[in-house]
């Protein structure tokens, strides 16, 4: 399910999820649903996926003062 359609390297001291939205301004992600493990779970993140009318299935961090709704056996099976 999914296969990668964009990509770019970083430095092994950056961090991935401070990428991630300039990978995702390379491609056209409207009506689309991001799929992506709990570090991508930032607020600039999600109100750019949010912005560009797409969804997103991100489980929040274990910290997150406002947890949000995810679907859990999808991410199970392909994160």
């Amino acid at each position: 399910m999914g296969n990668p359609i964009c990509f770019k390297l970083s430095g092994g001291n950056i961090h991935d999820s401070s990428v991630a939205i300039d990978i995702l301004s390379d491609i056209d992600i409207s009506n689309s649903t991001i799929l992506a493990d709990k570090a991508y779970g930032t607020n600039k993140i999600l109100d750019y996926i949010q912005t560009h009318d797409a969804d997103y299935v991100i489980p929040p961090k274990s910290n997150a003062i406002n947890p949000w709704l995810y679907d859990r056996i999808l991410t199970k099976n392909v994160i």
